[in-house]
């Protein structure tokens, strides 16, 4: 008797020490070995889908916040110039807020992406009927407008300042929710590339050392997280306030940033996201920018020497464009780089309210106004994702799971 309960625990203790080791496996950082990725004793290459979310509201019920997908889901509505999404969250709270994140989560794995990237955690009503609100992203209630990657807007339209640590709404509402969004895709199987600020976060000195502080207090929260895989301290910024910056203030703000996050964070990678077509290299340089890995954006979108002899605009031509640009990158990067967005625009059924259209109609829109058909689409995602893996690039990210509805184009690559 003596000897069977003497087996059981010891088979109790092996099947607790397998699964504390299976468990372990699972849960590990990311790191990088040259240009490679790593998880544990793995290669790891990051095969990566944005994902654009919303902090929303209800002013009735004490102004209850909670993170969602982006409304961006089925039939638009109609609007001056462009299409409207049409402003509906089938959740209502935070759990089946974290319910509708997860189960995309789970079809986002089942499509074979390994990490998705965060998008325009923004702050929106839930219910913008209540007041009358137009334009989607122009929305305010009792000066509650878009939080567009958290810190800027935070800081423009929230009044918020240092020290991070001790605000409420970056403590009680935005890392929570930005927690909640790494639980989800710890459930799923994905890892997450985590934006932190959009280009216009700061254009002088003192911005950029509040921005340090704001990163430190982040990167605090989070370091721990082994769901979590990078921070991105800057996207996109010479579509910014940031464009006129040379590279000795680049070289200055961006060692700032990384120090702040490195110093509360030795576990997470850093990276930072490039203009299509290299837009801001004359300044933001990743050869003078501090980070782990760089991650430019690529866009087939239309360009006038692509017209030949009156011919229409050329996927073909688009897709050689993008290579050429991919390979550039290859030769001169002086550190390991991912795509940090592509995309096709595919869609039929864009909304044409200039045509006299008021009811949706599903209709095929053809170049320039998109990229091509979704037969297209297909072949471009899949030559660009072997490009980038033939010529050394680390990883690759396609632009975007849902719509966004900021013109045709957008509309097309959800």
């Amino acid at each position: 008797m003596k000897t069977l309960l003497f087996l059981s625990k010891w088979l109790i203790f092996v099947l607790f020490m397998f699964l504390s080791v299976i468990q372990t496996m699972q849960a590990q950082f990311i790191t990088l070995n040259n240009r490679q990725f790593v998880k544990g004793n793995q290669d790891f290459y990051p095969i990566v889908c944005n994902y654009s979310f919303e902090i929303v509201f209800n002013e009735i019920d004490s102004f209850n916040y909670y993170v969602s997908r982006i409304c961006g889901y089925g039939k638009g509505m109609p609007g001056s110039y462009e299409p409207l999404p049409n402003y509906e969250y089938e959740c209502t709270n935070n759990v089946s807020a974290y319910y509708e994140i997860l189960a995309d989560f789970y079809k986002i794995k089942s499509m074979g992406f390994n990490c998705i990237r965060t998008h325009n955690i923004g702050v929106y009503k839930d219910d913008p009927s209540k007041t009358g609100i137009i334009g989607f992203k122009h929305l305010c209630l009792k000066n509650k407008i878009p939080i567009d990657q958290a810190y800027h807007c935070c800081k423009r339209y929230e009044n918020i300042l240092p020290p991070y640590n001790t605000n409420s709404f970056i403590q009680n509402t935005l890392f929570p929710s930005i927690q909640n969004i790494l639980n989800a895709a710890g459930e799923a199987g994905l890892k997450v590339i985590l934006d932190c600020g959009y280009g216009d976060i700061s254009h002088h000195d003192v911005d950029a050392s509040d921005y340090a502080d704001y990163l430190s207090v982040l990167a605090n929260r989070f370091k721990n997280d082994t769901n979590l895989l990078a921070y991105v301290y800057i996207e996109e910024p010479s579509y910014s306030h940031q464009q006129g910056l040379n590279k000795e203030k680049v070289c200055q703000y961006t060692q700032m940033w990384y120090d702040a996050l490195k110093a509360s964070d030795t576990n997470h990678l850093i990276t930072a996201g490039g203009c299509a077509d290299f837009a801001d290299i004359d300044s933001w340089d990743p050869t003078f920018m501090k980070l782990d890995f760089y991650s430019p954006h690529f866009y087939p979108h239309t360009l006038s020497y692509e017209y030949e002899n009156g011919l229409p605009y050329s996927p073909t031509e688009a897709l050689n464009r993008i290579k050429g640009e991919m390979l550039w990158l290859h030769r001169n990067c002086p550190v390991p780089w991912i795509v940090g967005e592509t995309g096709f625009s595919a869609t039929d059924d864009f909304y044409r309210p200039y045509l006299g259209d008021y009811s949706w109609t599903p209709k095929t829109v053809t170049p320039p106004d998109v990229d091509g058909n979704l037969s297209q689409q297909a072949a471009y995602a899949t030559n660009t994702l072997n490009f980038v893996r033939d010529i050394g690039g680390s990883g690759y990210s396609w632009w975007n799971y849902q719509e966004n509805w900021w013109n045709p184009r957008d509309d097309g690559m959800g």
